[in-house]
């Protein structure tokens, strides 16, 4: 019987990253440590490739008024590039995940919120919006997860607040309709 894989916690990421680096060839390992070590020290892809915030904020002005026009496919290649010029974006991430979500694509969605609450976990947004894409699968006991941390931030917005429990609401009035 072959050997268990490890469990990913023992799996040391950057030892991982190393060594698949030393396997390229020197010119590209040379421009991949050099792309591993800015990426450590907090610069993003649009920082390597000289795209500074203001041509990411145009862009994702663009992205948005597809979004507001109903044209997902196009609000989605735009939103796609600016999460990957800079991952740090809460608010690029918001708006890649509401187009997946727009799109019924609420897997990617729930991921991209994910991203979303990483960066920030206090604003609860993200985890209601991933509460209710989680709600469109027929995953309740995760969206209830997501709507219970959504009301354990402080200074919750009433609205927040009232949607949250709302929804909570309904799931659970499903669950003894089942019953």
């Amino acid at each position: 019987m072959a050997d268990a894989a490890p469990a990913p916690a023992d799996i040391d990421l950057e030892q991982v990253t190393r060594d698949l680096i030393s396997a390229l060839p020197e010119d590209i390992r040379e421009k991949s440590n050099d792309t591993f070590e800015a990426l450590q020290n907090g610069a993003t892809f649009g920082d390597m490739n000289g795209i500074d915030d203001r041509k990411l904020e145009m862009v994702y002005s663009v992205a948005r008024t597809y979004y507001n026009n109903k044209k997902y496919d196009d609000a989605l290649t735009m939103f796609r590039f600016i999460t990957l010029m800079d991952h740090s974006n809460q608010k690029f991430w918001m708006g890649y995940a509401g187009t997946l979500q727009m799109m019924k694509e609420y897997e990617k969605a729930v991921e991209a919120y994910g991203f979303a609450t990483i960066l920030d976990i206090d604003l609860p947004k993200p985890q209601l919006q991933a509460g209710y894409c989680l709600m469109q699968l027929g995953k309740d006991e995760e969206a209830i997860c997501a709507f219970e941390g959504v009301l354990l931030i402080d200074d919750l917005d009433v609205r927040i607040k009232l949607q949250a429990e709302a929804f909570l609401a309904n799931i659970r009035r499903a669950e003894r309709d089942e019953d």
